[in-house]
C-alpha cells in the first residue's frame, strides 16, 4: 500500500532510502504539529520537578542547577548532530538507519542491528515509565484529601492500564485530529508551566535565599567529593518523519526549536522547585503522598486544594505525553520490523488499516508490552524501576554510536554524505565532538550507584541490565539476525 503524499522532497526522500511510503502524510503534519508533538513529549519541565529532587541528597540546590545546565548543553549539541542527520534521512527508523548509513562498511549491519533492538527495547520500557508515572498521581492526589489512604501497588498498576489504554485509543481513532490536539497541548503545556513557575503559586511557600540555592552544594551521599556527588545528582534527572509534510526541512527545525522551549521550560521549573522545597531531603523523599514533587507544591502552596489542582495539571501533562510515546514507540517498532529486524516482523510492519494508514499491529504490540511489563509493578516497585533504566542506556547508546558514524563519516568521506537541508557549517565537527563527550560522561555515570559502598538492594543494577540485553542482542543477531535483517543502507540509491 503507498501513498504519493507529502511534497516532492518528501518522495525524493523515501525514493532515496528505498522505502515505501505507508504511513500517512496526507493529514499534514506540519512542522508547527511536531513541534508541539515532540515538545510535549520531551515535557521537560515536568520531568524536571519530578526527578530533580532526587539529586538532593548527591549536590544539593546548588548540585541540582549548575549540572541540569551542563547537561542541557551536551544534550542540545546531541540534538543539533541528530537534526541534521534526520534532515539527511527522515525516516521512522531514526538512529538505526543513521547507524546503517554512515557506520564504516564492516560494521554498518551489526551495529545498526544492535542501536536498532536498543530503541526498540529503549522505547518500549520508556513507554512502560511513561505510562506508570502518572499513574502514581491520583494516588497522591488520594492521599492529599484523605490522610488515612494508603498506597497500594495494584491501584498504580490499574492505573497505568487506563492512562496505556486512553493514549492506544486516541492514536488510534484520533489520528486525524493530531494537529488540533498537538495545539490543545502546546497552549496547555505554556499555561501550566507559568500557573506553577510564577512566584505567585509559590506565594505561602518559606522561599529559600539565593546564595543558598546557587551556591550550597551538598554531598549528603558520603561520596567524599562533591564534584562527583553533583554529577551524579544531575544525572538522575533526550519518529514521526514519514508522516511530516516536507520533513527533511520542517524535521529539524522543529526539534531545534523543541529543545530550546523544552530546555528553556525546565531550568526556569528547576529553580522554581529549588527555590520553594520546603523541607529536608528526607522529608521530601520519605513522603506520605508517595511521589516527592508533590509534597513540594503541597510545601509551596499550603492548601490541599490548591496542591490537589496543580498536581492534577501535572497529571494531565503526563498523560500528554503517555499519548504522544505511544505514537513514537510504535513507530519505532514498525521500522524496524519493515526492515525484518525483529521477531514477528512480518506481522508487525503490517499497515492493516485502510483508514487511518496506521502500523496498528505494532500499537497492539506495544500495549501489551507494557500492560505485561506493568504486572512486575505487583511484585517489586524497585524490580520495575530497575528494569526501566533500559531506557535510558539504551537510548544513550544509539546516541552515541550514530553521532560517533557521521563523525567518522564525515573526517574520512565527507564526498559520501547526503545532503541536508539543514546544516552546521563549519561548527559542525565541533558540535559533534562536544556531544559525544558529553554523552559519554552521561553514560559512564548512568551506572554508578547513589551511595558509595551500597548494599545490594541499594545497587544500580543498570549496568548488569545492560550487559545482559546487550549480550542477548549479540547472540540473537549471530543466530538469526544476521540471515534476515536487511540493513537500511542495502536500499538506499546512490544516484541520489
Amino acid at each position: 500500500m503507498t501513498h504519493a503524499t507529502g511534497t516532492a522532497q518528501d518522495r525524493d526522500a523515501m525514493n532515496r532510502m528505498g522505502k515505501t511510503q505507508e504511513l500517512m502524510a496526507s493529514w499534514n503534519l506540519n512542522g508547527f504539529a511536531i513541534f508541539g508533538y515532540s515538545l510535549v513529549l520531551g515535557n521537560a519541565w515536568v520531568v524536571a520537578i519530578i526527578t530533580s529532587i532526587f539529586g538532593l541528597t548527591n549536590g544539593g540546590t546548588a548540585g541540582i542547577i549548575w549540572s541540569f545546565i551542563v547537561v542541557l548543553f551536551g544534550m542540545f549539541c546531541s540534538t543539533l548532530s541528530m537534526a541534521e542527520m534526520a534532515s539527511m534521512a527522515p525516516t521512522a527508523g531514526c538512529q538505526y538507519h543513521w547507524v546503517s548509513e554512515f557506520a564504516p562498511p564492516r560494521a554498518q549491519k551489526i551495529l545498526s542491528y544492535l542501536v536498532g533492538w536498543m530503541c526498540v527495547l529503549g522505547w518500549q520500557t520508556a513507554m512502560a515509565a511513561s505510562a506508570y508515572t502518572p499513574a502514581l498521581a491520583p494516588q497522591g492526589l488520594i492521599a492529599i484529601n484523605n490522610p488515612t489512604y494508603t498506597l497500594a501497588p495494584y491501584q498504580a498498576y490499574l492505573f497505568t492500564v487506563a492512562i496505556l489504554l486512553v493514549s492506544i485509543l486516541i492514536n488510534i481513532f484520533l489520528i486525524r485530529k493530531f494537529k488540533p490536539i498537538e495545539t490543545a497541548m502546546v497552549i496547555f503545556f505554556f499555561l501550566s508551566w507559568i500557573s506553577i513557575s510564577s512566584p505567585s503559586s509559590g506565594r505561602r511557600a518559606k522561599k529559600a535565599p539565593a546564595r543558598q540555592v546557587f551556591t550550597s552544594f551538598s554531598d549528603g551521599s558520603g561520596w567524599g567529593s562533591l564534584g562527583l556527588a553533583t554529577l551524579i545528582g544531575g544525572l538522575t534527572a533526550a519518529h514521526l518523519s514519514e508522516e511530516l509534510v516536507d520533513s527533511s526541512y520542517a524535521l529539524p527545525r522543529a526539534m531545534v526549536l523543541t529543545a530550546l522551549a523544552n530546555y528553556l521550560t525546565a531550568t526556569v521549573a528547576v529553580i522554581t522547585l529549588c527555590f520553594t522545597l520546603g523541607g529536608s531531603a528526607e522529608d521530601l523523599l520519605e513522603t506520605r503522598y508517595g511521589q516527592p514533587y508533590i509534597q513540594v507544591l503541597y510545601n509551596a502552596v499550603r492548601s490541599r486544594g490548591d496542591a490537589s489542582v496543580l498536581a492534577a495539571v501535572v497529571t494531565v501533562l503526563l498523560l500528554f505525553t503517555s499519548i504522544n510515546q505511544v505514537a513514537t514507540t510504535s513507530r519505532q517498532l514498525y521500522a524496524f520490523a519493515r526492515d525484518d529486524g525483529f521477531p514477528f516482523s512480518g506481522v508487525l510492519k503490517k499497515v492493516v488499516n485502510p483508514m487511518y494508514n496506521i502500523p496498528v499491529n505494532s500499537l497492539f504490540a506495544t500495549f501489551m508490552f507494557t500492560f505485561l511489563f506493568g504486572l512486575i509493578v505487583l511484585g517489586s516497585n524497585v524490580a520495575f524501576n530497575i528494569l526501566t533504566t533500559l531506557s535510558s542506556s539504551g537510548l544513550l547508546t544509539s546516541y552515541i554510536v550514530c553521532i560517533g558514524c557521521i563523525l567518522h563519516k564525515r573526517v574520512t568521506r565527507p564526498n559520501e554524505l547526503p545532503p541536508s537541508r539543514f546544516s552546521l557549517g563549519r561548527f559542525v565537527v565541533a558540535v559533534n565532538i562536544v556531544a559525544l563527550s558529553l554523552l559519554a560522561v552521561i553514560f559512564v555515570f548512568l551506572f554508578f550507584p547513589p551511595i558509595p559502598r551500597p548494599a545490594p538492594a541499594e545497587m544500580n543494577w543498570t549496568v548488569l541490565i545492560y550487559g545482559v540485553t546487550l549480550v542477548g542482542c549479540l547472540v540473537f543477531y549471530m543466530l538469526v539476525g544476521r540471515h534476515r535483517y536487511q540493513a537500511p543502507v542495502a536500499l538506499v540509491k546512490k544516484e541520489y
